[in-house]
């Protein structure tokens, strides 16, 4: 494919002009990029990184300020659909960073994913990615739990997932995963545990760094028996739109954070 071996990562820095990072966390991200010897050293002025792995948004917002001060871009662009839309180049990508610096990545972002979502600034395509991934593990284990009590019943999983396809319980997971790779004993998703419970644990920092909290002052602000009424008659999916409007977010000005226990009890009742 003509691609040449470098020495190190600021050698990589050297000789290009836009670098691509995709490896396991923010950690190791940072560290590629402004360790010893790291791309940070080898990279011009005006250069930029592609920041492509799952990492933290916090982080990436760190390592973007950081780079800025010695005049390098940078943007988050995480990829999701797997190994078989990695191979076809189908991978959707989520962006986070400046328009100017992603119009800029554009075409070699194109050469990989076929829907391209502009999130927001510099951290958004990794807060994204983690929020989704969070959704996707919670199909996943739903959709295992379902089978495992099936069988126990006495169901055939192939036939309850048929169902379950056809139905409004299919998910990626099974859709894409159980028959192939769970039923059939392979387990050759491609995707470990510890890389799905390390995306786990970003989306439950990023929940407890601002949407949680959030649900705590409503509930310490109205009132839990203000909360039971309102949800009394309300369909579940209209729930969080409505949670937005001015009724309760009124209800946020000039309050003090309650126990995060309140928290779990208002998830409960949503749920």
């Amino acid at each position: 494919y003509g691609a040449e071996v470098a020495a190190s990562p600021a050698e990589v820095g050297r000789l290009c002009k836009a670098v691509i990072t995709i490896i396991p966390d923010g950690r190791i991200v940072r560290e590629v990029a402004i360790g010893e010897n790291g791309l940070a050293k080898g990279m011009a002025r005006d250069s930029i990184l592609i920041e492509m792995s799952s990492s933290a948004p916090g982080g990436t917002k760190t390592l973007g300020a950081e780079l800025a001060k010695q005049g390098i871009r940078m943007i988050d662009a995480p990829v999701s659909g797997g190994v078989k839309r990695a191979v076809s180049g189908q991978l959707a990508i989520m962006i986070g960073g400046e328009a100017g610096d992603i119009e800029r990545c554009r075409p070699v972002l194109a050469a990989m994913g076929t829907q391209i979502f502009q999130a927001g600034g510099l951290g958004a395509g990794h807060a994204i990615k983690c929020l989704n991934n969070f959704v996707s593990a919670a199909g996943y284990y739903a959709a295992a739990e379902a089978l495992v009590a099936g069988k126990r019943f006495g169901l055939d999983p192939q036939v309850m997932l048929d169902v379950i396809n056809a139905s409004s319980g299919m998910n990626n997971s099974t859709q894409n995963k159980f028959a192939q790779f769970v039923i059939s004993r392979s387990f050759g998703s491609g995707f470990s545990i510890g890389l799905m419970a390390k995306d786990l644990r970003t989306a439950l920092d990023l929940a407890h760094d601002d949407f949680a909290r959030r649900f705590v002052e409503i509930y310490a602000t109205c009132g839990s028996h203000q909360i039971d009424d309102y949800f009394v008659g309300h369909s579940h999916d209209g729930v969080f739109s409505d949670l937005t409007g001015f009724q309760f977010t009124d209800c946020l000005v000039g309050k003090n954070f309650e126990s995060e226990e309140n928290l779990r009890l208002i998830v409960l009742r949503i749920l």
